[in-house]
């Protein structure tokens, strides 16, 4: 009976009722969202960074970590690979040979850390051949001895970089937002090469304001740039005598992944042929990485790996980065802390609500009283009308959201345009996935209901504080 009389008592002022329950529908609505935005954030970076740099799982000699020598290398790849891929859980592995070098070109030189790679298994533990688009070459794809695959950000240190408006270029900007009629001004620099950034950006400012060509810069570099087709640089390294040595190699492709960090630091040469240049065998290598099925079954996997090789160092993916997991962990409590945030606010409001409806309903409450009904059952009323004006904006705001979060997680949030270079800088992808598991809607689910119950027992204490006497006797 104190159920259906509660909600019967919510909807006696709709409007108040109404008004409490969109803001709680739009808090909560808020509050989730913005949850689902930071973890699609974490859980995209987390996965980028897994698949492209550094695996479930990483094997080292325990003295390669410490100084990166090339003499510092594992022998029996075969061995390993034969035991790990036996284990439950196992998904692929690749080894490689892991050493610094300097890259020197006609535009400039880097240095930079150079892998060794098989590139058929490669692929199968890293996604970096996803990241070659088909104007900026190929994968390894002529298996060429002298292959090198680096970075879109290393290309342009080493000044290979070039920028040219072509059709594609005008329909990407115009789909990224860029008004249409400012595309036909770009009819007379159209399909002309500039071989420098200063170049071709001092002929965008003659047709566009400083202001304009600023707001779309990132487009115009993004949608504009191509590379010195198969242009050659010479690799300089240490054997494995220490003596340096090296070779001239051909780019055959540029990659690009959303961490310019790793990407300035990271190029790709044929294992095979890096080893006769370093003097090393084929089943000689620095370092294998291996990819799991499941991320959850590292720790057991890597143990198991241990007790067979104890000789090596074996770093799961939480020891090789601990920033992923602290950023994880920080983020899990910073997503609740600002629900609670919001909830807290919200009840304020509420409270003020139940304390207005209180001192409408003073005489039926008094009578109420009177009749009989004992100060547990008014206050457990007055509690469960708090609960339901909560719940029910709770329900319909999570509702919306998780209506919300599947199609953006499909379609994702691009900001490249806004952000796309920031986001880039400090190694996260510019395009957002928003996702929000089904732990955050129970904890969520169960933070309402604690911000419900706290916010109605002012309220409730208010109501059985009153004498019956002279509440029947009152106006209001």
């Amino acid at each position: 009976m104190i159920l259906s009389v509660a909600w019967k008592n919510v909807w006696r002022n709709k409007l108040r009722s109404l008004v409490v329950i969109f803001a709680v529908i739009i808090g909560l609505l808020a509050g989730s969202f913005g949850v689902a935005i930071m973890e699609g954030v974490t859980k995209t970076r987390a996965k980028s960074q897994i698949n492209n740099e550094i695996s479930h799982i990483q094997i080292h000699n325990p003295k390669f970590s410490d100084n990166n020598e090339a003499k510092y290398r594992m022998n029996n790849y075969n061995e390993i690979e034969n035991y790990i891929s036996s284990l439950n859980g196992y998904k692929s592995s690749s080894s490689r040979i892991c050493i610094s070098g300097m890259l020197n070109t006609s535009g400039g030189n880097a240095a930079t850390y150079i892998y060794g790679i098989n590139p058929e298994k490669e692929k199968t533990v890293t996604e970096i051949y996803k990241h070659i688009t088909n104007t900026n070459g190929t994968y390894f794809e002529g298996n060429k001895k002298n292959e090198v695959l680096i970075s879109e950000t290393l290309a342009k240190k080493l000044k290979l970089d070039r920028y040219k408006v072509t059709n594609e270029t005008v329909k990407k900007l115009f789909d990224s937002g860029f008004p249409e009629s400012d595309t036909i001004k770009l009819q007379p620099i159209k399909n002309i090469q500039y071989r420098t950034h200063k170049d071709y950006f001092n002929e965008l400012r003659k047709i566009f304001d400083t202001k304009f060509v600023e707001e779309y810069e990132y487009l115009f570099l993004n949608y504009a740039i191509e590379f010195k087709s198969r242009a050659s640089l010479v690799i300089s390294f240490q054997n494995k005598k220490s003596e340096i040595t090296g070779d001239k190699f051909k780019i055959t492709g540029i990659y690009k992944t959303s961490n310019r960090m790793y990407d300035e630091m990271s190029v790709f040469v044929n294992k095979k042929y890096l080893a006769s240049l370093i003097g090393y065998d084929d089943n000689e290598s620095h370092e294998i990485a291996i990819l799991l099925n499941n991320r959850d079954e590292t720790d057991d996997f890597a143990e198991k790996i241990k007790e067979k090789f104890p000789y090596l160092e074996i770093k799961t993916w939480k020891e090789i980065d601990p920033m992923l997991v602290m950023i994880a962990e920080y983020m899990v409590i910073y997503n609740y802390f600002l629900i609670a945030l919001i909830l807290a606010a919200l009840s304020f409001g509420i409270i003020n609500t139940m304390l207005m409806a209180i001192m409408e309903r003073t005489k039926e409450l008094g009578m109420l009283a009177a009749i009989g009904m004992n100060r547990k059952r008014i206050f457990s009323m007055i509690m469960v009308e708090t609960i339901f004006l909560t719940i029910t904006g709770a329900i319909v705001g999570l509702v919306t959201n998780f209506f919300i979060i599947s199609k953006l997680s499909k379609t994702g949030i691009d900001l490249t345009k806004q952000m796309g270079e920031a986001f880039e800088a400090i190694g996260y992808n510019s395009k957002i996935y928003p996702d929000m598991g089904l732990e955050y809607y129970v904890g969520i689910t169960l933070l309402v209901i604690f911000a419900a119950i706290l916010s109605s027992i002012y309220p409730a204490i208010k109501a059985v504080k009153l004498n019956p006497a002279e509440a029947v006797r009152t106006d209001a």
